[in-house]
């Protein structure tokens, strides 16, 4: 009968009319009869209450409750003892009433999670909207005003401009990425993996990064002799985190030097940069960023890390 009471979580019209008949098998077979009947009506109850509407669990109710009492089969159609049928019936409402009390609080529950996720979605809408009407806009303005600052004339204020340039590109990319992420678009071309990167030209282009800064970078062993064709997803993010770390803190006095290793068991590709003495005494970084990256790489079986040793600063980057 207990199985009935789990049934009717699925099918509940079903369940009752099978428990309807085995409660008159068992009122025409008193061996059948036993106590555990009484207690699965009451939990089918309960069920019922708790999946159907009102009046349908009522009149459900109303048929097992009068169905437990009577033997259709024998000619016994009405109530022999009207103070068990009475207390039968206050333990049913009982039950009936426990099941409504449940749906009522999921029902609740349900309406809570909607009205979340769609303060969630105005939220998420809302800071969308601030991030292209503000920094997508403050970034556009940054690359016009560049490009036309490369047009001065003067060589190095326009190689400079134009990096200035570049780098704004990058981060309204970023930004525009940022957005198809929070409206959820599914479109294709999100879809689609990122391809991997090959590690020699992303640190190639580390360097390139930061001469264009004026620091000047000593690299040794990145040819593709040594790195060959390695190549990992997060390679570029990896690159921008040391490239951030380095542009915030790091002496433009010193040499950087960027050098990679083909060893036994993988490639290492190393940057070590002094950090600048008015930084000294200063935390470098929150590592959020590092955090992140170093995540990334782990996920491709990979391993990032860094330390730092007087004023220097070292990142070491290994794949298998």
């Amino acid at each position: 009968m207990f199985l009935f009471a789990a049934a009717a979580r699925i099918t509940p019209l079903t369940a009752t009319v099978s428990a309807a008949v085995l409660t008159q098998f068992a009122a025409s077979y008193p061996e059948f009869s036993s106590p555990f009947i009484i207690l699965a009506l009451l939990a089918l109850t309960a069920v019922l209450a708790s999946r159907l509407p009102n009046w349908q669990a009522g009149l459900l109710g109303l048929i097992l409750w009068y169905l437990a009492q009577t033997e259709l089969g024998d000619g016994v159609w009405a109530l022999d003892d009207p103070v068990t049928a009475l207390l039968f019936g206050v333990q049913m409402l009982l039950a009936g009433t426990a099941g409504w009390a449940l749906r009522r609080s999921a029902q609740r529950r349900h309406a809570e999670s909607e009205r979340l996720q769609h303060r969630i979605e105005e939220e998420r809408e809302r800071a969308v909207l601030a991030l292209h009407g503000s920094v997508a806009a403050s970034l556009t303005s940054v690359v016009l005003r560049s490009e036309a600052l490369a047009m001065s004339g003067d060589e190095k204020v326009a190689q400079a401009a134009q990096l200035i340039a570049t780098d704004a590109r990058r981060s309204m990319q970023e930004v525009r990425d940022l957005i198809r992420f929070m409206r959820g678009d599914d479109s294709p071309q999100t879809q689609d993996p990122t391809p991997k990167v090959s590690v020699l030209d992303a640190f190639t282009a580390l360097a390139e990064d930061l001469r264009g800064h004026g620091f000047t970078v000593v690299e040794s062993g990145l040819s593709s002799e040594v790195l060959k064709n390695a190549e990992l997803e997060p390679v570029r993010r990896v690159c921008r985190e040391l490239a951030t770390n380095i542009l915030k803190y790091g002496d433009p006095a010193c040499p950087i030097i960027v050098a990679a290793l083909r060893g036994d068991h993988g490639v290492t590709v190393a940057v070590q940069n002094t950090i600048a003495a008015r930084q000294r005494d200063t935390h470098m970084t929150t590592g959020i960023g590092l955090r992140e990256a170093r995540d990334l790489v782990a996920s491709q079986g990979g391993t990032l890390t860094w330390n730092t040793e007087g004023g220097t600063w070292r990142y070491e980057l290994t794949l298998p």
